[in-house]
């Protein structure tokens, strides 16, 4: 509710917002997208940064409105919905499709078409290889909101409201400026996040204060970081376990070493590695 509240969201001002995961980004986004599609009879374009992410929110959203009569398709991968973007009233996107999609409403002059994109993790745009798209995307998108500001003639509501969130947003403020964007931040989570740094096996706190040491029972072969132990530890409390890698060949890597070294009764337990 504070973020919806927030500046003139709810009036279709551009809207930047940071929390938690879990602290309900999604629902906020998906308030203000069916509001701005009801009200303005337009259309609006989720953008994500993957094949996978971007079809599940297209399933998601489709039972989500299905009562409304709101039409949601998929542009993903080869993946184009039959009749392309005239057929739907939201359009799920990737970052390279969303670019292509806009690029060619803006050389026919159709962008007035879209009423609302959101885009999802939007610290994708300092990303080394996918920034280089999602940056001139909502740049053109700037622009052409500078444009339709100075159009004395353009009487209606044609504006594109950009709605930006992430978990981890650095210089919020000089991306608000930068969008023109209405500014929301908190640090609110329902479900409370425990947040330890490992340095060797010692376990610190976010201040880098001692808090304990891991359980080292044995050394594990190739497991200078004693991942092996701190998967133990969460395991023999009947917990899951879920690792983070920067790169799909570490994920291999790491999952073939920990199956290796694993003792023989975890060896049932579900090791689920995410990229």
């Amino acid at each position: 509710m504070e973020c919806l509240q927030t500046g003139g969201a709810l009036k279709g001002n551009n809207l930047l917002y940071s929390a938690p995961t879990s602290a309900g980004k999604t629902l906020v986004a998906e308030i203000l997208t069916l509001k701005r599609i009801l009200k303005t009879k337009r259309k609006a374009i989720f953008i994500l940064p993957f094949v996978s992410v971007a079809r599940e929110k297209m399933f998601s959203l489709r039972r989500l409105f299905a009562g409304l009569g709101v039409t949601v398709g998929g542009f993903m991968g080869a993946q184009t919905p039959p009749g392309g973007f005239k057929k739907v009233d939201i359009a799920v996107c990737t970052i390279e499709r969303a670019n292509s999609l806009i690029n060619r409403l803006l050389e026919s002059g159709n962008l007035s078409l879209v009423s609302v994109i959101v885009v999802d993790e939007l610290h994708m745009v300092g990303d080394s290889s996918r920034g280089c798209l999602l940056e001139p995307l909502l740049t053109k998108i700037n622009f052409h909101a500078h444009l339709s500001a100075l159009d004395t003639e353009d009487d209606g509501d044609t504006s594109v409201q950009v709605i930006g969130m992430s978990a981890t947003l650095p210089n919020l403020q000089v991306l608000s400026r930068w969008l023109k964007a209405d500014l929301y931040c908190t640090d609110f989570r329902p479900v409370p996040l425990t947040e330890l740094v490992k340095i060797g096996t010692s376990m610190l706190d976010n201040k880098l204060e001692f808090v304990r040491d891991i359980q080292v029972p044995g050394v594990f072969e190739n497991d200078s970081e004693y991942i092996v132990n701190l998967c133990l530890e969460t395991m023999q409390d009947g917990k899951s376990v879920l690792i983070f890698c920067p790169s799909k060949v570490w994920c291999e890597k790491l999952s073939l070493s920990i199956g290796k070294t694993t003792p023989n009764p975890m060896s049932s337990l579900e090791l689920v590695f995410g990229r």
